[in-house]
């Protein structure tokens, strides 16, 4: 819905890395998971809430590219744990799948493309006194 949103309004719809196949952040659960914004001592419960929030690792994460190990990211080991969600949310399955976030998100971007009242269209507010809006 929300990529439908961004297409639907003016301008260039701006994505970050994964979203086009529904990657998550990968929920790490211990400090050496994460290579970001490391420090020693403290509270290692409080510190950990703040780097699931604020770290750049919790989203990049490697591409999940197919169920392979490592996502087929990598034949070594990569530099980061991958998403636990690889196996089952991949590229290569979104891609056979018509009905795929991936495939949705490519028919937004080619309808997007193919409107360009879409980019350079007007808004307007309606209704701004609603205060459920």
């Amino acid at each position: 819905m929300l990529s439908t949103f961004l297409h639907a309004m003016r301008g260039t719809p701006f994505y970050y890395y994964g979203d086009d196949l529904e990657m998550t952040n990968p929920g790490f659960n211990t400090i050496t998971q994460y290579r970001d914004q490391l420090q020693t001592g403290g509270n290692i419960t409080a510190y950990m809430k703040k780097l699931a929030f604020s770290a750049r690792d919790k989203g990049r994460t490697p591409m999940q590219s197919d169920a392979l190990e490592h996502t087929g990211f990598t034949a070594g080991v990569p530099s980061i744990a991958v998403n636990g969600k690889y196996p089952a949310l991949h590229a290569a399955a979104e891609e056979k799948d018509s009905n795929s976030c991936l495939n949705y998100f490519r028919k937004l971007v080619k309808f997007h493309l193919e409107h360009p009242f879409l980019v350079y269209g007007n808004y307007t507010n309606v209704n701004n006194d609603n205060p459920d809006i």
